[in-house]
């Protein structure tokens, strides 16, 4: 019997790399949901911030990797009848888009079936944290008269949510009323990894801090040199991640610059996702004051490596201090940030060694927490369902 087929629009896919987080949630339900679902995916021809295409892919045409089918989208893919076209020639039951902001890959595909230029299909959005508070503060007048314009001609009008945490519920309450059709369904972490990790002990009066994530306004990373520059004792902190802001980056480089001499940083550039486990197991901690995540898929792997995390408290992850694996912060305590930090570089190897072999545990039990699997199963047989019983009604509430 042939698999019921979801045709998800997203900005970036496998071969990328450098689009974190949403790529990764979205490779991971391809591997848990691809024996009972068909996934074909309609994204750009190039990685992020790229100028070329990938080299390896046939452009303007379906690829087949694993369990799924890409079809790599050329510039001139990107518009309203270049989806209509995609939409017209593929078949499927449902749609799943996995951003609220992309033009190409959110707004066109839902205007060419409200244009009638393509079939009207049952939709799933995932804003995939867009719509939060940190997310927003960036660019705010820009995406605050998006949100505005959208809502006035109803291009979200009929259309199912998915919110990955209850505080994402919220926010799309918020924007688009307690009628809005939200499902919450927590994003696929990665399954369990065989890979033993080997961990340097910690010491004590030194640090070894480590940042990894894209550099942008959102990411936080001037806040986290800020606190790094307040510590004492024998401090390294390390950066990783592609630079997605360069004024921004320009910033935090002049921060740099500024460093105590006892505080050594490094920018030591673009990861290979295989690879982020073993770099954390290098580091004593992860300091990520975050504006805000929806999920933090570089939380878990931090974790999952062993290395214990300081976060602000606009992420999901807000049990740490409970399960002794870190802690969740609000921002504006700073004085809560540079105390755990302090006790950091104080802390010795048995109190480390136990922090860090909860952070394992704790991390593979969220891994093998079956009802991440139930509750995503559920949301796309829903609406697949609704494809069979009915086609979007262009008058519904939202």
């Amino acid at each position: 019997m042939r698999k019921p087929v979801i045709l998800v629009f997203c900005d970036y896919y496998l071969p990328g790399t450098q689009s974190g987080g949403a790529l990764r949630t979205l490779e991971n339900m391809v591997e848990y949901l691809g024996d009972r679902f068909e996934f074909r995916f309609v994204t750009r021809d190039r990685d992020i911030n790229s100028t070329v295409s990938y080299p390896s892919v046939r452009i303007g045409d379906w690829n087949v990797l694993t369990r799924e089918s890409v079809y790599y989208a050329p510039p001139s893919d990107q518009s309203i009848y270049g989806m209509a076209r995609i939409l017209r020639n593929t078949p499927h039951s449902a749609i799943y888009l996995n951003s609220f902001f992309s033009l190409p890959f959110s707004v066109f595909p839902l205007l060419a079936m409200r244009l009638g230029l393509a079939p009207r299909r049952p939709v799933l959005l995932a804003p995939r944290g867009e719509l939060s508070q940190g997310a927003l503060a960036n660019k705010v007048r820009g995406k605050t008269a998006f949100l505005k314009i959208t809502r006035w001609f109803g291009i979200y009008r009929g259309i199912e949510w998915q919110a990955s945490t209850v505080l994402e519920q919220a926010e799309l309450a918020r924007w688009f009323g307690p009628k809005a059709r939200v499902t919450v369904a927590c994003d696929f972490p990665a399954k369990p990894s065989q890979v033993a990790l080997e961990r340097r002990g910690k010491h004590r009066g030194e640090v070894r801090l480590v940042f990894l994530s894209r550099i942008d306004f959102k990411k936080n990373l001037l806040g986290a040199l800020e606190m790094a520059s307040r510590l004492r004792g024998n401090i390294t902190f390390d950066i990783y991640g592609p630079v997605a802001d360069a004024p921004y980056w320009e910033v935090c480089r002049d921060k740099i610059t500024k460093m105590p001499a006892h505080v050594v940083v490094r920018h030591l550039g673009q990861v290979d996702t295989r690879q982020v486990e073993r770099i954390f197991s290098r580091y004593d901690l992860f300091l990520f004051p975050t504006l805000g995540e929806n999920f933090g898929h570089v939380i878990l792997e931090s974790l999952s490596a062993g290395t214990p995390v300081l976060l602000s408290d606009r992420t999901p992850w807000n049990e740490l201090e409970t399960e002794k694996v870190g802690w969740s912060v609000p921002l504006n305590e700073p004085e809560r940030f540079d105390e755990i930090l302090h006790r950091m570089v104080d802390m010795g190897p048995e109190e480390y060694g136990i922090m860090s072999a909860n952070a394992v545990r704790y991390a593979l039990r969220v891994k093998e927490n079956p009802g991440i699997f139930d509750e995503n199963l559920a949301m796309f047989s829903a609406l697949l369902l609704k494809a069979e019983q009915t086609t979007l009604a262009p008058d519904s509430a939202e």
